[in-house]
C-alpha cells in the first residue's frame, strides 16, 4: 500500500492583487487617497509579508516534490514561505510611499502595540526545498 504524503505549509502575511482583506496596504491606500490621518503603534514590530504568486509558487513546488517522491521533502515535515528580507512596519510605510509615490499621514506612537502583538515573526522554519520569492 501507498502511503498519504504530506507536508504542512506555514505562511505569514501575504499581499496581491485584489485582496480585499482590510489588511495593510489596502488602509495605507485609502488613507493616502482621502488625506486621511492614521494613529499607529510605534511601528518597530517586523512584518514578514509576502506577494500571492509566490506563495502559489512554494504551493506547487512542494505537491511536485510530494507526488514525484522526492527525497529531499520528509513525509509531514513542516515548511514555510517567508520574506527573504523582514522590514518593521515603520519601514514597510517608507518602501510603500516610495513605491506608490503616495504620502502616508502616519502618527507613529499614538497607538499601543496590541496586547499580544508579534515583534518577532515565525523563524524556526526550513524554506520549501528549491523555493525563493520572487517578488
Amino acid at each position: 500500500t501507498d502511503k498519504i504524503k504530506f507536508a504542512t505549509l506555514r505562511l505569514s502575511d501575504t499581499y496581491g492583487p485584489n485582496d480585499t482583506r482590510p489588511k495593510i496596504f489596502n488602509l495605507w491606500e485609502k488613507i493616502a487617497k482621502t488625506g486621511e490621518t492614521l494613529d499607529m503603534s510605534p511601528g518597530d514590530q517586523l512584518i514578514d509579508i509576502t506577494f500571492i504568486d509566490d506563495i502559489i509558487n512554494a504551493f506547487l513546488l512542494l505537491v511536485h516534490l510530494l507526488n514525484n517522491n522526492n527525497r529531499v521533502i520528509t513525509n509531514g515535515a513542516v515548511y514555510a514561505v517567508k520574506a527573504e528580507k523582514r522590514y518593521t512596519l515603520k519601514e514597510l510605510a517608507g518602501i510603500f510611499e516610495k513605491t506608490t509615490g503616495y504620502k502616508l499621514n502616519i502618527n507613529w506612537g499614538r497607538m499601543p502595540y496590541r496586547e499580544r502583538e508579534v515583534m518577532v515573526p515565525w523563524e524556526n522554519a526550513e524554506i520549501v526545498p528549491g523555493w525563493k520569492s520572487k517578488i
